[in-house]
């Protein structure tokens, strides 16, 4: 009996390592890799961006959460869907934060969406039709 017992043990300890170790088996890692990603919703990301970020990843185990994170150091990303049609592909919808007011504090000017949160200064020219907000004093 407690031979039959330690070998079931065994048995699913084996199991449970490979198929922990089978997304960095060559066969396995071929079958479940990233091969297409399509980004909707911005042509702002550079090709090298979105290759760099899923250079690690499978498909199998990628996850919306994992997208968000890395995404979120570009300030124009508020939110991304993850999609994943098939083996090998990644539908990205891409929700842009649009700029909502222009915020003039200690003669600087800031572009921010209606979050709150600080837009590319870039924008400025391009939204002068956009609410102004003047603040002045310390906070």
């Amino acid at each position: 009996m407690i031979k039959k017992l330690t070998l079931v043990v065994l048995w699913l300890s084996i199991c449970a390592v490979v198929g922990y170790l089978a997304p960095t088996l060559p066969l396995v890692k071929d079958i479940i890799s990233i091969k297409t990603v399509n980004v909707k919703g911005t042509d702002k990301f550079k090709e090298e961006d979105i290759k760099e970020i899923f250079k690690t990843q499978n498909w199998f185990f990628l996850t919306e959460s994992y997208v968000n994170e890395k995404l979120k150091s570009y300030p124009f990303v508020k939110k991304v869907v993850v999609y994943k049609p098939q083996i090998g592909q990644v539908d990205l919808l891409v929700e842009e934060r649009k700029p909502f007011a222009i915020v003039n504090h200690d003669n600087k000017h800031y572009v921010v969406d209606k979050d709150g949160e600080i837009l590319n200064e870039k924008l400025i020219d391009s939204h002068q039709n956009l609410l102004k907000v003047n603040l002045s004093g310390k906070f």
